[in-house]
């Protein structure tokens, strides 16, 4: 995973390492999850595939340990960008750091209170 940083010279990525979770994906989440997943997991690993998955729900339900377990599994590289930085979304020195990274994943991990600020 790379993760984007706001550096003195602009955006940047920095490599992060994200271990295998041990666990049984069916032991955590609702029995028709399977099948959410595999449908995930086919959209984020087509070549050269584009669409949005959206991950929603209240804090401590298993949206990050789920990333955690699907992260490894996807064979392409992952951009990350963290809560903090969400709002610099629209920049154009971040759109660039897509625009080099083609057939990617970028993760954008946004905080409620960002999300709420906008209703």
């Amino acid at each position: 995973v790379q993760m984007i940083r706001l550096t003195q010279r602009g955006f940047n990525t920095t490599s992060l390492q994200v271990s295998r979770q041990k666990f049984n994906l069916m032991d955590h989440y609702n029995d028709d999850f399977q099948e959410v997943h595999q449908t995930i997991l086919k959209k984020l690993s087509s070549k050269n595939g584009k669409g949005l998955v959206l991950l929603h729900g209240k804090p401590g339900t298993g949206k990050t340990t789920y990333i955690r377990y699907l992260v490894p599994l996807i064979k392409k590289k992952v951009i990350f960008l963290p809560p903090s930085m969400a709002s610099a979304i629209t920049d154009p020195d971040l759109i660039s750091i897509l625009t080099e990274n083609p057939n990617s994943v970028f993760l954008v991990s946004f905080d409620i209170s960002l999300i709420l600020s906008f209703e």
